[in-house]
């Protein structure tokens, strides 16, 4: 059961979460799209994974794994031609290799993950536990760090989120002077649309306001641009 696609920085690879085999499939894709299985065609995860996301780097895949009992966060270096993680940084292959430490504990049933563009850090929606986890990341390994605290309460059922970057040109990256970051949370339970404030100096979220009410539904994704 297919649950989750993300194509690679270079958009050579294509990586598919596979929710009841357990593993992520991966693929070369050519000029015209189409799709190859890699010489490796499938890495091992947790238990039901579903959302995936690939650093702003371009360096690491990450997948949430929300089968209990492992809640957690699978880790990889892609060997692309973004970052030098492969065996022969000259061939990039697309192949993965597991970060230290992975897989890294979440809340109840992580369904997906998003990464401040501008910033070092992940966001890992909980749908089992109405939350957020928050981390930073670290661009040279793919380690995940809980910040502190390290969750924020969301609606009912959380099931996807966006980051809105204000930083821009010389901004990216600054703290002094990057505007403000909102993070989006669609909560299926609830048929809301949560929103925070990011602060950029420490990647803790802040609730703006009450829940937006979607009228007329379950709530099921959201984007921000």
């Amino acid at each position: 059961l297919p649950s989750g696609v993300v194509v690679s920085a270079s958009g050579k690879f294509l990586y598919v979460a596979n929710e009841l085999a357990n593993f992520v499939s991966a693929f070369s894709v050519n000029s015209s799209g189409a799709l190859t299985p890699l010489g490796v065609p499938f890495y091992d995860t947790g238990l039901g994974p579903a959302g995936l996301a690939i650093s702003p780097n371009g360096g690491f895949l990450y997948v949430a794994n929300s089968g209990s009992p492992s809640n957690n966060i699978s880790a990889f270096a892609i060997c692309d031609a973004v970052v030098n993680t492969c065996a022969d940084v000259n061939s990039p292959d697309g192949t993965l290799t597991p970060v230290t430490g992975s897989p890294f504990p979440a809340g109840l049933g992580p369904v997906a993950i998003a990464f401040d563009p501008a910033f070092s850090f992940v966001y890992v929606v909980d749908k089992g536990s109405n939350q957020i986890s928050l981390y930073s990341f670290a661009t040279g390994t793919g380690v995940l760090t809980p910040l502190s605290p390290g969750t924020v309460s969301t609606g009912a059922t959380p099931v996807s989120m966006a980051v809105r970057s204000g930083a821009t040109g010389t901004n990216i990256g600054n703290t002094t002077t990057n505007p403000t970051d909102y993070v989006y949370v669609a909560n299926n339970g609830a048929g809301t649309v949560s929103t925070f404030t990011l602060a950029t100096t420490t990647g803790l979220l802040q609730v703006v306001g009450s829940p937006f009410i979607i009228t007329g539904g379950q709530t099921s994704s959201v984007v921000a641009k």
